[in-house]
């Protein structure tokens, strides 16, 4: 496995909104209600960004025994111990579905969330 490039406090230039589905977004078959006006931000931080194209990034997504790529991203920042995958990313007005968290090494500084852009 490929070791991921050391991160530079200058990598962490963009700025990312997590949000969570309020609770009680439900119809009425009790299913959530995937609608924009349901999510609200839980916080925002400052995040490094990588692609699956890139060298350094250590995710890849396998579907049909075949590497694609789904317009997903990884965003790494500082760890937060109460985020969770059923939250959702906005970054530059485009919202990520949670696909994994990682927290790198077990260490407990930083968290690599890999996000699917919903389109």
């Amino acid at each position: 496995m490929a070791r991921r490039k050391k991160i530079n406090l200058a990598d962490f230039r963009h700025r990312i909104t997590i949000q969570k589905l309020e609770e009680g977004s439900t119809n009425e078959n009790g299913f959530p209600v995937d609608d924009s006006s349901n999510w609200k931000d839980v916080m925002t931080v400052w995040a490094a960004t990588e692609t699956l194209g890139d060298k350094t990034s250590n995710y890849e997504f396998y579907e049909a025994a075949t590497t694609m790529a789904k317009n997903t991203l990884t965003f790494i920042i500082r760890y937060k111990p109460d985020l969770n995958s059923d939250m959702r990313i906005v970054f530059k007005e485009r919202d990520f579905e949670i696909v994994s968290m990682i927290n790198e090494n077990e260490e407990n500084r930083l968290l690599l969330i890999v996000g699917r852009e919903v389109v």
